[in-house]
């Protein structure tokens, strides 16, 4: 099993399906957890929307060298 980095972290988004098009019928909005990276060299910090795909597995990530 691989160890769990330090720097991964998540955050909740909230998604209006249709908040770009006002006057249409409301949907439920989506929770979701976002990804993120907290490390200065990271790939993916907060709010970049940029994909994350290690989960927090030091094994699958991408600054590993960095760290």
């Amino acid at each position: 099993m691989s160890e769990r980095c330090t720097f991964y972290r998540t955050e909740i988004k909230v998604l209006r399906a249709n908040a770009h098009r006002p006057g249409q019928r409301e949907f439920a909005p989506q929770r979701v957890a976002v990804p993120f990276c907290t490390h200065a060299a990271s790939i993916a910090p907060k709010g970049s929307d940029k994909p994350l795909d290690c989960g927090g597995d030091l094994g699958k990530c991408p600054i590993a060298d960095k760290l």
